[in-house]
């Protein structure tokens, strides 16, 4: 239970850390960029990844201290913080504000704390439309796939149209 605990803190953080794109995506900010070499959607991924490899690190730590180290773990660990960075990402760019998001998040994290059997027996059915179930090395969550398609596809809709 300690590793569903960590990762619903780590949900969380995720979440709460996603809004440097929001902000990043203000009309005022948005001003200076013409003077960069980087276009920003370069800009915006070169720092979604390395907010994703600061958190890899992280977790890193947090498998060390929680689960057995194997390629295993390492690779379902990966495929979690990825289904939790596009997540995150993605609620950043629906929400038009601080308190959006936070909202959004908070909401998520309920609905991820009561659905993720630490309190009540949750069904099979339920458990794979988790993100936590990205932990589990013996199956694949559908978030992993439509968190990063969604999160693209919203990334080009917004530069586009700016």
């Amino acid at each position: 239970h300690a590793l569903i605990i960590w990762a619903l803190f780590t949900s969380l953080a995720t979440f709460m850390q996603s809004e440097w794109l929001r902000k990043e995506l203000t009309p005022t900010l948005k001003l200076r960029l013409p003077f960069s070499k980087l276009s920003i959607t370069r800009y915006i991924l070169t720092l979604a990844l390395s907010y994703t490899l600061f958190f890899l690190l992280v977790d890193g730590i947090a498998l060390l201290r929680f689960a057995t180290f194997s390629a295993k773990t390492v690779l379902a660990l990966i495929a979690f913080r990825l289904t939790l960075v596009t997540i995150g990402y993605t609620f950043a760019l629906l929400s038009k504000s601080a308190l959006g998001l936070y909202q959004l998040s908070l909401l998520c994290m309920s609905l991820l704390f009561f659905t993720s059997g630490l309190l009540l027996a949750v069904p099979d059915s339920v458990r794979y439309l988790h993100p936590l179930v990205a932990l589990d090395t013996a199956s694949v969550s559908v978030w992993l796939i439509l968190a990063p398609a969604w999160f693209l596809l919203l990334l080009r809709k917004e530069v586009r149209y700016v």
